[in-house]
């Protein structure tokens, strides 16, 4: 009987071991309105206010999962996490995500501008002067 027991036991422990986490961030639910493309959620009238928006994970920081790029078939947005309070998986490029946050437009230096748009794969204009830089800040994320 113990054998048997056993046996269950370490069964289901492998088993939640093994699935995979979803869902990161805040689990409440504040924005009530339908998700936005990345295409919408990028026009100013979207921007520092609470909205939902889904995409397409096209990079991920591969050394903490601190930021990622989102994207959609005509825009992409670098997306960092509620103050750095949350991470997601390294592997989770392609995976298609929704996400609630707002768009910010930071005030950054040339030099972190050209990085922070290089992981959109897009180019800054002028790397020497101070660029803005629209970024999603994410408060939730999760994973279909």
């Amino acid at each position: 009987m113990y054998f048997k027991s056993s046996i269950v036991l370490i069964c289901m422990v492998v088993l939640l071991s093994c699935s995979e986490k979803k869902e990161f961030g805040s689990q409440e639910n504040v924005v009530k309105e339908s998700s936005l493309t990345i295409t919408e959620v990028l026009k100013p009238v979207n921007y520092d206010r609470p909205v939902k928006v889904s995409g397409v994970v096209t990079k991920v920081c591969q050394t903490e999962g601190c930021w990622m790029a989102v994207g959609d078939d005509k825009s992409k947005i670098r997306v960092m996490f509620n103050e750095g309070k949350f991470t997601v998986p390294l592997n989770s490029s392609g995976k298609k995500v929704k996400m609630e946050g707002k768009v910010v437009n930071e005030v950054v230096d040339g030099e972190t501008a050209t990085m922070w748009w290089s992981h959109i794969d897009s180019v800054v204009s002028n790397p020497t002067t101070d660029q803005r830089v629209p970024i999603f800040m994410a408060t939730s994320v999760t994973f279909e």
